[in-house]
């Protein structure tokens, strides 16, 4: 689906109910805004930021990569495992990776960053389905996963580039 701009939000968040949440709530951190703030001045912030996301979105197709069979995907979760392990007693997803296990030489065999940004996306977007499915089942919205990344293997070397 692509978006364009000045497409209605409520039209907009229709793939993704909670990203609307997802937007306001960054767009007061991210923007440093608090009650002080204008109501106007912080809706016509988030407004600029969801009309952004929607745009991106659009762009790389994220609504239907949960659909999408990605290029080289068995090679990317080799390289790169990321494991769910159910939900909390809350139904907060439950998600864990180590760094150590991440072959950053397989990954860079037959992907670029653009690749391997589009798998990324596409585990976010199968945590967020996770959420929406589990909140229904529950009844009510979850908004928060519990994402565990173990840092052992971590060196400056990550950082430095070196």
């Amino acid at each position: 689906m692509k978006y364009e701009k000045g497409r209605d939000i409520v039209d907009a968040c229709a793939a993704d109910p909670d990203l609307l949440v997802r937007i306001l709530r960054s767009t007061a951190e991210n923007h440093n805004h608090d009650a002080s703030t204008p109501t106007e001045e912080r809706a016509a912030v988030a407004c600029e930021d969801l009309e952004a996301v929607m745009m991106w979105r659009g762009a790389q197709g994220v609504d239907a990569i949960l659909d999408t069979d990605l290029p080289f995907a068995d090679e990317f979760h080799q390289s790169w495992p990321v494991t769910i392990h159910g939900c909390d007693a809350f139904g907060h997803p439950v998600v864990a990776e180590r760094i150590e296990d991440i072959a950053t030489e397989g990954l860079a065999r037959n992907m670029d960053k653009a690749a391997v940004l589009r798998h990324r996306v596409q585990i976010m977007e199968a945590v967020g389905h996770l959420k929406r499915r589990e909140g229904g089942r529950r009844g009510y919205a979850l908004y928060k996963h519990i994402w565990v990344i173990d840092l052992a293997g971590l060196k400056v070397a990550h950082f430095t580039g070196d």
